[in-house]
């Protein structure tokens, strides 16, 4: 049985939230040296991944299967399996690509063998899901006191999917009626976002866990593609106390599925944390809640004259007072060399 995720004595239970590695049979070394300096800089009691840990392109044949996603797991966790670090996953709008995988049931198939080889790792925390939702990262992670076996804080995992298919699907509308000439978001890059049916797992689990304990037990989220209320930060910056670079478009859908709103009336949900969109690692605060990118621990686009935000966010959890503090940290303050050519020589 694995440890139980625990304070430390002083207190404090240390996260570091890392997204969008891109990676494959492809990858090169620059990846898993950044992560070894993000460990370095934070020394985390738990690695969140926060989805997009592959595309499929970086696979030679398009195709992930099991024995090339465990070599390049093997590969990209060795450090933190050495250090016994725990870690978790969620789903991003990359991770079930595969040349094969053209439905939903087949991508389904492709993200069912990633958590099958995810939980065979020693130090993987990922919670099983309930299967019955939409989405397979659908799950809580509970943070004990450092000195007694009861709940100081849950962790709530979801699955944003992937593409504005999804929502297609799920409200039975046709794509163009979604995406209208004016939608709120710029409609290059429309995505994903969890669906009616995991919010009511959300709430009905919140409410169960409120019961379980005999009171309200502070929280966390993460996911991977931005909630569409990230982009009232961006707009509100001096409202929102906004912090840190917008470099692109915020990648959130053009329907609201009432997540954050659902986070709002439970009131246990403090902090809500993204991946995906690569150039963002900015975060602000809206009706209480701390809404925050992990900018990418990797991105192509590095050739752009732009500035350098891939890295991760610490997230630092506090037992006494039921609050925590956050960091973004970017690679480029440890002067990371980033070009060595896509080939096997880099493994």
């Amino acid at each position: 049985m694995r440890n139980p995720l625990r304070f430390r004595k002083d207190g404090t239970f240390h996260i570091l939230l890392v997204s969008d590695l891109h990676g494959g049979e492809k990858y090169h070394r620059p990846q898993k040296k950044a992560l070894h300096l993000l460990l370095e800089e934070t020394r985390p009691d738990l690695v969140l991944f926060g989805g997009d840990m592959i595309v499929s392109g970086m696979f030679r044949s398009g195709e992930c299967r099991e024995e090339t996603f465990r070599d390049y797991l093997s590969f990209m966790l060795e450090e933190i399996e050495e250090r016994k670090i725990a870690w978790a996953h969620v789903f991003g709008n990359h991770d079930a690509e595969s040349a094969s995988a053209r439905t939903p049931e087949q991508r389904r198939a492709v993200q069912l063998m990633q958590n099958w080889v995810y939980a065979s790792f020693p130090s993987c925390v990922s919670g099983e899901g309930d299967h019955s939702l939409t989405g397979l990262s659908n799950y809580v992670l509970t943070v004990f006191f450092s000195d007694r076996d009861e709940t100081a804080w849950h962790l709530f995992a979801f699955d944003s999917l992937s593409s504005l298919n999804d929502l297609s699907s799920a409200f039975h509308r046709p794509e163009e009626e979604l995406l209208l000439p004016h939608n709120l978001i710029p409609v290059r890059n429309v995505d994903s976002t969890p669906l009616p049916n995991q919010v009511d797992w959300y709430y009905r689990m919140s409410l169960a866990l409120e019961e379980k304990e005999g009171r309200k037990v502070p929280a966390l989220a993460w996911m991977h593609n931005p909630l569409m209320e990230m982009r009232l930060v961006a707009d509100n910056p001096t409202e929102c106390r906004m912090e840190g670079r917008k470099g692109e478009g915020i990648g959130c859908p053009v329907l609201n599925t009432g997540l954050f709103a659902a986070f709002l009336e439970r009131g246990d949900v403090k902090g809500v944390f993204f991946g995906h969109d690569h150039l963002n690692d900015f975060s602000g605060t809206l009706c209480g809640i701390t809404l925050a990118y992990d900018g990418a621990l990797y991105d192509m686009r590095r050739d752009r004259d732009i500035e350098d935000n891939r890295g991760g966010r610490e997230i630092v959890l506090r037992e006494a007072d039921g609050t925590f503090s956050t960091r973004q940290i970017r690679l480029s303050e440890f002067r990371l060399p980033v070009e060595e050519p896509w080939d096997e020589t880099n493994r």
